[in-house]
């Protein structure tokens, strides 16, 4: 029609079609191009990213699917050429590999394992990058969206897909979901020196109304657990109606204090009480990060009189990272659950929506969650008696809220967001 816009491809916009400042870019210079580091997305941002992403394997049922004697096939290795086979992109061996091992504890044996980690980088790779920080207001909107390549896979396959063939979520579906919450908070080690020496929080109001909540951080030391700051803002926190705000910024300290402090933030209702948003900040990458075996995390199924039923976790001692959920008996399919690949602070309890299971069935659910070095640690939990043999000791340090929904943003209903 006349005088109608047409954008009539995409990228375009500029002298060129990776211009920044008009129009959409595809911003592949992590994975293809130059392969930066994950850890540089904001620096990679335009007015509209169109394109962006990351690989990582499919679920091991999705991988099993695909070999012709599932679990038992000589092929299920990950330098197989069987598995190989199912990667369609160009250089995936070195640039899965080189993404992995820049960033994660892994190994290639067993085969979960590296399941696990890929999923586990792609996650931490994608939920870094959305460059909500450059929705900063009227005027200073520059970056005006993002659309994550790829939703779903046509064939198994590993793949930039968040959910895989067999509509399988990866960890990364989750991450993603967090972060598009109408409400959330965020942190950055900002590296004036190296390392990072100042941690930078910002929040996101993607609502049409401004809010005010409750700030509250806390930092703990990685290896004992113990807390090392704990700060609540005198004033309320206002988050204005459709942007990112700055909130605070704090130092890190040394390079040994920062390579050792995890940091917790939260967004607390003023209202109700309730937290609307949370997160979890670590030192990167996470392969020199020294984490420590849980000593009392186990999962509690229970449901509410309106029969909604929750897992509840906590750990009171050390902070966890990565917190992966799985069922692999033959109803697992069926078993879905509001939140994922969850991150920790110490003396934190959340409850996480899930449908499918039942109250006693906490011996279904195999939990996995990263540990340093080239380890592992899977939990098979088939023993109720087993918790609480493991006394806390810096539960009484700890302020953080102690009972938490994990959905963020508008608190939503769990059961549609299980829908």
């Amino acid at each position: 029609m006349p005088n109608t816009y047409y954008h009539f491809g995409s990228p375009f916009g500029g002298k060129t079609t990776s211009d920044p400042t008009v129009g959409d870019i595809h911003q592949w210079n992590i994975w293809h191009g130059t392969q930066e580091r994950y850890q540089e997305w904001d620096k990679l941002g335009g007015r509209f990213v169109a394109e962006f992403g990351m690989q990582a394997c499919p679920s091991v049922k999705t991988v099993d699917s695909f070999l012709l004697k599932g679990e038992c096939d000589p092929e299920r290795f990950v330098q197989s050429l069987t598995i190989d086979f199912h990667n369609k992109a160009v250089g995936h061996e070195r640039r899965l590999a080189a993404y992995t091992i820049e960033n994660i504890p892994y190994s290639h044996s067993p085969l979960d394992y590296y399941v696990y980690c890929t999923q586990l980088m792609q996650a931490e790779c994608l939920a870094t990058a959305l460059w909500k920080r450059d929705w900063k207001g009227p005027g200073r909107e520059q970056c005006g969206g993002a659309l994550v390549w790829q939703l779903n896979d046509c064939w198994p396959a590993q793949s930039w897909s968040i959910v895989d063939y067999h509509l399988q979520p990866k960890l990364a579906h989750y991450a993603i979901r967090r972060e598009l919450a109408d409400i959330t908070i965020n942190m950055k080690r900002a590296v004036h020196e190296i390392p990072a020496d100042k941690l930078q929080l910002f929040g996101t109001n993607l609502s049409l109304r401004s809010r005010k909540y409750i700030f509250h951080v806390q930092a703990w030391d990685i290896i004992t657990g113990k807390p090392t700051f704990l700060r609540i803002l005198d004033d309320l926190v206002r988050l204005p109606c459709n942007q990112s705000t700055e909130i605070a910024e704090y130092d890190l300290g040394n390079d040994e204090t920062e390579a050792r402090t995890v940091v917790a933030a939260w967004l607390i209702d003023s209202g109700g009480g309730y937290v609307d948003a949370r997160s979890v900040n670590w030192p990167e990458p996470l392969k020199y990060v020294h984490l420590q075996q849980p000593r009392d995390l186990y999962p509690d199924i229970f449901k509410l009189e309106c029969g909604m039923t929750f897992i509840a976790i906590e750990e009171r001692q050390v902070p966890v990272k990565g917190i992966a959920f799985e069922i692999n008996d033959e109803n697992g399919d069926a078993v879905v659950f509001e939140d994922n690949c969850i991150d920790l602070a110490p003396g934190e309890a959340l409850q996480i929506a899930v449908k499918g299971l039942a109250v006693g069935e906490e011996e279904r659910i195999t939990m996995r969650y990263l540990k340093a070095g080239i380890d592992l640690w899977k939990l098979s939990l088939f023993s109720p008696m087993a918790k609480g043999t493991s006394e806390p000791q810096n539960s009484s340090e700890c302020n953080v809220p102690k009972v938490q929904e994990v959905s963020q943003g508008n608190n939503t209903d769990p059961s549609a967001l299980l829908d």
